[in-house]
């Protein structure tokens, strides 16, 4: 790799955050990583906080069991209202991939998503066909 925009490109346009990996077992996240791999997504976001799988254990466990999916530790801290309304992308679809294409159409190498609520893969396969 010898420049940072290939870095970013190995990235992909679009990666996905989750907490839920935090409360599974190895055996099930890495089934769910397989599944998030196949659907395109090139890149997998992991915390580490309080009460979390250590960072380097955790990406161990993803990284055994997919291909070739980059495995991610990442820092989020708040901010703002202001500051989240602007950055966060919610609603149907449409709107998710709207606030995306804005986003890299203003600069952004990658746009990580982090589904919240329910049925993490379903609402990705949903997302995936618009985003990437």
């Amino acid at each position: 790799m010898k420049t940072a925009r290939e870095a970013a490109a190995r990235l992909g346009r679009v990666g996905v955050w989750s907490f839920e990996l935090e409360r599974m077992t190895a055996a099930d996240e890495g089934r769910l990583a397989r599944q998030i791999e196949g659907l395109g997504f090139k890149a997998l976001w992991i915390p580490e906080s309080l009460g979390s799988k250590e960072i380097f254990a955790h990406a161990a466990i993803l990284l055994a069991a997919t291909k070739t999916l980059i495995v991610a530790s990442g820092i989020a801290n708040g901010g703002s209202d202001t500051i989240v309304d602007a950055i966060v992308a919610w609603g149907d679809v449409a709107a998710v991939k709207a606030r995306v294409d804005a986003h890299v159409t203003n600069g952004a190498d990658h746009v990580c998503l982090q589904v919240l609520g329910d049925d993490l893969l379903g609402q990705l396969t949903r997302l995936a066909t618009a985003v990437l």
